[in-house]
């Protein structure tokens, strides 16, 4: 089975690079920063809309679509309007590979006993989901799946896990986040924390394959 990763994974800017830091409103949502299309400092400078369509067309542009306004960038599906599926699948190329083919792979509690967890190439931009107990993506409950681009894993002094950094959309939808529901966030997620709903748990992630 082969992961499922980015082909442009060092060349897309989402992590501290190529888009410029101000298009990140930062701390708006809990340990994260949305992308907007313009600088709050800035609103006359649009963020580079060849860089944000570059992932939206040709050559596969498949059923993903670009749906952002002059504010907010964010990718969508014919009847799913900004989820988290549409920009996973933009990001990494996968834009006709339907869920029921994405596999729970390894999981992160396993994956990071592995020495290629230490290396940050080795693991970055793989894309990570929730998968609810469930052999399929698509079979999975709505309000326990979700799919994101894994940017880094954050350790403590002795390698044991604490969080990891994610790129993904949608991930802000419930109160009193609404305002963010559909839109792209680069944020933590704690490896796991008492009270947190399930998606809200690193741990209960798997790094996705076909």
């Amino acid at each position: 089975m082969n992961l499922i990763q980015s082909p442009l994974a060092f060349t897309l800017p989402w992590y501290d690079t190529g888009i410029p830091k101000g298009f990140w409103q930062e701390w708006v949502v809990p340990k994260g920063k949305i992308l907007s299309s313009h600088n709050p400092s800035m609103p006359w400078v649009t963020v580079d809309s060849e860089y944000i369509n570059m992932i939206a067309y040709s050559p596969n542009p498949g059923s993903v679509r670009y749906t952002g306004d002059v504010f907010f960038p964010q990718f969508s599906e014919v009847g799913y309007s900004g989820q988290c599926v549409a920009f996973a699948k933009a990001v990494s190329d996968r834009r006709f590979t339907p869920t029921r083919e994405w596999k729970p792979g390894i999981s992160l509690p396993d994956f990071v006993k592995k020495p290629e967890s230490k290396n940050l190439s080795a693991y970055q931009w793989m894309m990570i989901a929730c998968f609810d107990g469930k052999t399929d993506y698509a079979q999975a409950q709505a309000n326990r799946k979700h799919v994101a681009i894994l940017l880094k894993i954050n350790y403590d002094a002795k390698w044991n896990p604490l969080s990891i950094v994610v790129v993904d959309q949608n991930y802000y939808s419930f109160a009193p986040y609404t305002f963010y529901t559909g839109k792209i966030a680069k944020h933590t997620i704690d490896w796991w924390k008492s009270g947190q709903k399930w998606v809200s748990y690193a741990q209960n992630y798997h790094i996705v394959t076909l």
